[in-house]
């Protein structure tokens, strides 16, 4: 059995308590660090409010365009929620759907009524900086198992 003298029963005590403040003070300081991300990530959420138009641009195989359609797309911005439409032009716009905004990327699907092959569903996949998005679509159209993509650059109307 070992027995610790009066010395060494302060310098643990000592230990013990400088230990706890030390351990009280990283809490207390993570909790803080925390509150400043998530007030920070809520801050650097990308505005995607108003109306924006552009165009699809569809690739061949050797990557040539080869074919493109104006696009008109709104989105109203509530939260966390996201609501709008993207068509050819205002009066024959769709509903968009499945929306999500993660910082400057917008991901979101809507059908297009397609041609006489039937309807199509995109999912637009973009990146917002400011009053500008780039990035690609996916099609797919199920009457005739067909797919295809395209790049999609949009601009904010002021």
């Amino acid at each position: 059995m070992h027995v610790f003298n009066d010395k060494t029963s302060q310098l643990t005590r000592r230990t013990v308590a400088a230990l706890f403040v030390c351990g009280v003070l990283v809490f207390v300081a993570a909790g803080a660090a925390s509150k400043v991300g998530a007030t920070n990530a809520a801050s650097d959420q990308a505005k995607i409010d108003g109306v924006w138009t552009g165009e699809l641009v569809q690739k061949d195989a050797d990557g040539n365009p080869t074919s493109h359609g104006d696009l008109y797309l709104r989105l109203e911005q509530s939260g966390n929620g996201i609501k709008g439409v993207i068509g050819e032009n205002e009066a024959s716009a769709s509903a968009i759907s499945d929306a999500v905004l993660s910082g400057n990327h917008l991901k979101f699907s809507a059908q297009a009524p397609g041609g006489p092959k039937g309807p199509v569903t995109w999912v637009l996949d973009l990146d917002v900086r400011g009053n500008k998005m780039t990035g690609h679509g996916h099609a797919f159209r199920k009457t005739d198992d067909h797919s295809w993509n395209a790049e999609a650059k949009f601009s904010r109307q002021q």
